[in-house]
């Protein structure tokens, strides 16, 4: 896609945007999606991309931050509790804690600690939604920086050409560039070492089909009526396919 299609593309999109008054943050994350796809798909060169970018900071900048009323604050406050209850009473949640690396296991005690507004297990303060998510982020990131980092170190301790890709890679690691580490090195350890003990992890980076079974099944015993609109909306093992925008990239919303 050239530059100015995608400005055009996405002056529409912020009109759409500041019509329907959407947040700053919802629109920039979208949007960059877009940006990325076409980066990847070699359509946007990183120059453009960078330009694009730019502009696209100055946009957001016009957008309105709603500000969250008295009710709405207190919805979010009740749901954090409600889920902070589930994630205490789930044994899976209790044996994951206990056993697995100890990065992984703090995040997600300190998930629930910001959910229900406790400190070690005594009731502190009020639950923060803000602080919830924020805290769901630092889960995500460890949740993919942990496995990245095992998956590197073991085709370090190949050495050679594989080696000096991870190690590149490792040293050069953040943001979004940790998912592209653990696809590359997932890919690379099962191409080069089919029988190797963390192929099991690999492969949940390689291929989805595992996760989206977990998850079918978490489903089920958790959120049975949601089920049904699960599997209509992923027949047959897949995902549903993207909309399509105008200019043929997959539209996130």
């Amino acid at each position: 896609m050239a530059l100015e299609e995608l400005r055009r593309e996405l002056e529409r999109r912020f009109e759409i945007a500041r019509s329907d008054g959407r947040h700053p943050d919802d629109f920039q994350k979208v949007e960059l999606y877009l940006i990325e796809y076409q980066v990847q798909n070699e359509t946007l060169s990183e120059s453009d991309s960078a330009t694009v970018r730019a502009w696209l900071d100055e946009r957001c900048d016009q957008l309105p931050v709603p500000l969250a009323t008295d009710a709405a604050y207190a919805a979010a406050t009740s749901i954090c509790q409600s889920v902070g209850r589930k994630l205490t009473d789930d044994a899976d949640v209790r044996t994951l804690i206990q056993t697995w690396p100890a990065p992984i296991a703090h995040e997600l005690l300190a998930l629930i600690e910001a959910l229900q507004g406790t400190v070690d297990g005594n009731q502190s303060r009020a639950p923060s939604p803000e602080s919830a998510l924020l805290q769901l982020r630092d889960l995500i990131e460890i949740l993919l920086r942990v496995p990245s980092i095992a998956l590197a170190r073991a085709l370090i301790d190949m050495e050679g050409e594989e080696a000096q890709w991870a190690f590149s890679k490792l040293i050069t690691a953040s943001g979004g560039n940790w998912m592209e580490l653990a696809r590359g090195a997932a890919q690379r350890l099962l191409n080069r070492a089919p029988a190797h003990p963390l192929n099991s992890l690999a492969g949940l980076f390689v291929s989805h089909t595992e996760i989206r079974e977990k998850f079918i099944a978490y489903i089920q015993r958790h959120h049975p009526d949601g089920l049904p609109r699960f599997r209509a909306e992923c027949p047959g093992g897949q995902a549903r396919p993207p909309a399509e925008t105008p200019s043929g990239a997959p539209d996130p919303r």
